[in-house]
């Protein structure tokens, strides 16, 4: 998700200076991102409920496809600052939904003495997801252009939801394993 999350804001030094561009700047940048929070906040409560209605693979699963879509869509969007701040909203909204799925998935897997480890796993991946968008979104941005800086985020995501997809399961109990603790 990071990659998807933060690709317009290590894309943004390329856009600004890009001549294809020319109504892009800081401000028109900082109403994209500022766009982005909101919608964030908001679908983090309505996936934690949609969570609990919802198969957790199919909201992970599905809404990394749908944010890889919006980021491939927002290479494609041209030059209209209403285009991408939209993108950018509905971005920020399908973010919201890993977090609440995750913690569904990893809590119906795993029992209560070993979650610690595999949270301290699922958060070490989003802080190195931190660390490689700055590095590999700035540079492929540079070297390619602003929209390569979103089309290859966009990409990563599509493959990663895909395998989501195929691989995860809402529960061992899905797959025929017992649950990891007896029920109460």
């Amino acid at each position: 998700l990071y990659f998807t999350r933060g690709s317009l804001t290590y894309t943004a030094p390329v856009m600004v200076s890009e001549p294809s561009l020319p109504n892009i700047g800081m401000a028109e940048i900082g109403a994209m991102t500022s766009a982005f929070p909101v919608a964030y906040g908001l679908s983090k409560f309505a996936g934690g409920v949609l969570g609990a209605k919802f198969s957790a693979r199919n909201m992970l699963g599905w809404g990394l496809v749908a944010t890889a879509v919006i980021n491939i869509a927002f290479g494609f969007s041209g030059a209209s600052v209403a285009a991408m701040t939209t993108l950018w909203f509905i971005n920020g909204g399908l973010q919201g939904l890993g977090a609440p799925a995750s913690a569904s998935i990893l809590t119906r897997w795993f029992a209560s003495s070993e979650r610690g480890t595999y949270w301290g796993l699922w958060n070490t991946g989003a802080n190195l997801g931190g660390f490689l968008t700055p590095v590999a979104v700035g540079y492929i941005a540079k070297q390619f252009g602003w929209q390569w800086g979103m089309w290859a985020p966009g990409a990563a995501a599509l493959a990663v939801g895909f395998f989501a997809l195929a691989a995860a399961r809402d529960s061992p109990q899905a797959v025929g394993y017992p649950p990891p603790e007896a029920e109460a």
